[in-house]
């Protein structure tokens, strides 16, 4: 089967990366009816939620990684605090 480019971006396993490129709107309801989870996997979707990418500094495997985690799990609260949760 032959998919246009369109077509090509709404079969993408994130949700939001699919969302990122055309019919946001649809991609989104979509997603939040049927409750799916996006693992954040890929660079466009942790790029969107401000995360690092899991590539270079971001690999899990990487030589930073532990650094990088000890730095999120200190700047967590901090992030939380800016953005309290709703009612």
């Amino acid at each position: 089967t032959v998919l246009g480019i369109t077509e090509i971006s709404l079969t993408w396993k994130s949700f939001l990366a699919a969302a990122a490129f055309q019919h946001t709107t649809r991609v989104l309801i979509s997603a939040a009816t049927r409750g799916v989870a996006d693992y954040l996997r890929g660079l466009m979707e942790n790029v969107i939620i401000g995360r690092l990418i899991p590539a270079g500094t971001g690999f899990s495997g990487g030589p930073k990684a532990a650094l990088i985690r000890s730095i999120q799990e200190r700047t967590k609260d901090s992030r939380d605090a800016t953005f309290p949760p709703t009612k």
